[in-house]
C-alpha cells in the first residue's frame, strides 16, 4: 500500500493485536528459518544516556565541533538491547547538537561494559540547510532480528531525507558494524 509519492509497503494484522506507541516502528515475519527470542529493548537510563553522550562527543569531536557543545547534545532516540547470548549490552540511538547555523548528528551503536563503553559504530551526518532540511539525513534505530540465523540479531534502521526514505540493515562481525542490505527506497 503506498505510503508516499514512490513507496510501498505491506498491511499486517496481529493476533493477538498489538499496541505500539505513535511513531514506534516494528519488525515481524512468520519466516521459518529466522529465530525468535525474548525482547530486551528499554529505554537508557542516565548512566547510559551520559555514556552515549561521551560517545556521540567523540564522534563528532572527529568532525570538528568544539568541545564546549558537548553539554548541549540532545538524545533523539537511545535504546539498551541484547542482540546476542552474552552478557553484553549495546546502547544504539540518535544524537544531535545544534550550533552556528549547523545540526551535527550522529547515529551510535555503543557497547556497554563495567568499565564504560566503546563505539561499534557511528555514522555522522551535518544538516547546514535546517531551515528546509534539503540535507537532512534522519537515521532511526526500527528494531533488531537474528535474520541469517548466526545467533546475532541485525539491526534495522530507517534513513530519512528531503522527501526520501529507505531501510538498511546492520551486521555486527567482531565488533564492528557494516550495513549489508538498503531496501525500502521512497521518495519524491
Amino acid at each position: 500500500m503506498p505510503l508516499q509519492c514512490d513507496s510501498s509497503a505491506a498491511l499486517v494484522s496481529a493476533d493477538p493485536p498489538l499496541h505500539l506507541a505513535k511513531g514506534a516502528m516494528a519488525l515481524a515475519t512468520n519466516a521459518e528459518k529466522i529465530r525468535s527470542h525474548a525482547n530486551s529493548q528499554r529505554q537508557a537510563d542516565a548512566g547510559e544516556q551520559k555514556y552515549a553522550r561521551q560517545l556521540a562527543m567523540n564522534a563528532f569531536r572527529k568532525h570538528g565541533v568544539p568541545e564546549e557543545l558537548a553539554n548541549r547534545i540532545r538524545i533523539d532516540q537511545l535504546v539498551v538491547t541484547k542482540v546476542d547470548e552474552s552478557e553484553s549490552k549495546l546502547v544504539i540511538g540518535s544524537l544531535y547538537v545544534e550550533a552556528k547555523g549547523a545540526r551535527h548528528e550522529v547515529f551510535l551503536v555503543g557497547k556497554l561494559d563495567n568499565s564504560g563503553a566503546t563505539t561499534e559504530l557511528a555514522r555522522y551526518h551535518k544538516t547546514t540547510g535546517l531551515e528546509d532540511g534539503k540535507d537532512s539525513e534522519d537515521i532511526r534505530f526500527v528494531d533488531q532480528l537474528d535474520l541469517d540465523g548466526d545467533g546475532t540479531d541485525e539491526i534495522v534502521v530507517e534513513v530519512t531525507g528531503y522527501e526520501n526514505e529507505e531501510f538498511g540493515i546492520y551486521k555486527r562481525r567482531n565488533g564492528i558494524w557494516r550495513q549489508v542490505h538498503v531496501g525500502g527506497q521512497g521518495g519524491c
